[in-house]
């Protein structure tokens, strides 16, 4: 495999609205050219949930196996 990418993952907020630019690193000990409309990167868009939570004074009983946290035994 003559190129490979660092993993540089960085999050974006949702309310970001300018450009978005890439950094390329050749590892390389020859030149490569980067061609307009080549294709440098990908971008995954993941909905990253904020559920309400609720404060309450007491939990409800639940069932534990004998072996104790982690061993329903179901």
């Amino acid at each position: 495999m003559p190129f490979f990418t660092s993993r540089a993952t960085r999050v974006i907020d949702t309310d970001y609205g300018s450009l978005v630019g890439v950094v390329l690193f050749n590892h390389l000990e020859v030149d490569f050219d980067v061609k307009p409309d080549d294709h440098a990167t990908w971008m995954i868009v993941h909905v990253i949930a904020t559920p309400d939570v609720a404060e309450v004074e007491d939990l409800d009983a639940i069932f534990r196996g004998e072996g104790g946290f982690g061993s329903s035994s179901v």
